[in-house]
């Protein structure tokens, strides 16, 4: 298992919000995040199917991600990506 701090932006009611976007009054502070049963299914030569889980451990948050990447003009693109709050511990 990997721990990731993410200190680059933060999610809040669907916008992003960059360091940029603050001022001296607000602090923003990393999140703790941990990565675990990555997995990965290619569904052609072009397309893979990313499914992992992902724990906020600073919000005590955990989520199922899923995504599709498809290859187009030899670079890897997100096409689709999800992710489901929940509460289960497998």
């Amino acid at each position: 298992m990997q721990m990731i701090t993410w200190s680059l932006a933060a999610r809040a009611g669907g916008r992003v919000w960059k360091r940029k976007d603050y001022n001296n009054n607000h602090v923003l502070s990393p999140d703790v995040f941990e990565i675990s049963h990555f997995h990965m299914d290619v569904l052609s030569p072009d397309c893979v199917l990313i499914t992992y889980h992902l724990m906020n451990h600073t919000a005590e948050k955990k989520t199922l991600r899923s995504s599709i990447w498809r290859k187009r003009e030899e670079k890897w693109r997100l096409f689709f990506h999800q992710g489901t709050v929940t509460d289960d511990d497998q």
